[in-house]
């Protein structure tokens, strides 16, 4: 009995370590690319632009926290809770905790790419949509919301 109880701990234990590991934050050397202080240059939903440059619509990452900023007040803030990219993909996977605004307590994920002084990142709050999508683009009707920035210079 006692060592069908002690197998059974080790089984559990073994199973509740890959999900340990997977909800450990991201490695600072990921979030690098990242850090600074970005200003919007285009968003699009439902397959259409909605907006286009806005140095007053800002978002300031530092660290593993990302802060919504519009027209000087603070409109949310986030941690990113996930930041992924596989070797030889274009792209990474993210996903953003809302921790205050208006979104306090969703999830969002989402595609994110850096290029030079460009940030994008396309997705959708959690269990709206059905996957991640596969590009930097929103479709009528779909669930998904496209940002580029620009990384504001001195």
């Amino acid at each position: 009995m006692g060592l069908r109880l002690l197998l059974r701990m080790v089984v559990l234990l073994s199973c509740a370590v890959p999900v340990a590991a997977a909800q450990r934050p991201p490695h600072r050397d990921a979030l690098a690319p990242l850090q600074g202080r970005w200003y919007s240059v285009s968003t699009e939903s439902g397959g259409k632009q909605e907006s286009g440059p806005n140095r007053a619509d800002v978002h300031i990452i530092t660290a593993d926290e990302v802060v919504a900023v519009l027209d000087g007040t603070i409109v949310s803030k986030a941690t990113i809770k996930r930041l992924e990219r596989d070797a030889g993909k274009a792209f990474g996977r993210i996903t953003l905790e809302m921790n205050s605004g208006s979104n306090r307590g969703k999830t969002w994920v989402a595609i994110y790419q850096v290029s030079g002084t460009t940030l994008r990142w396309c997705g959708h709050w959690l269990g709206e949509g059905n996957a991640l999508p596969t590009r930097f683009a929103t479709t009528a009707g779909g669930p998904d919301f496209l940002r580029t920035m620009a990384r504001e210079t001195q």
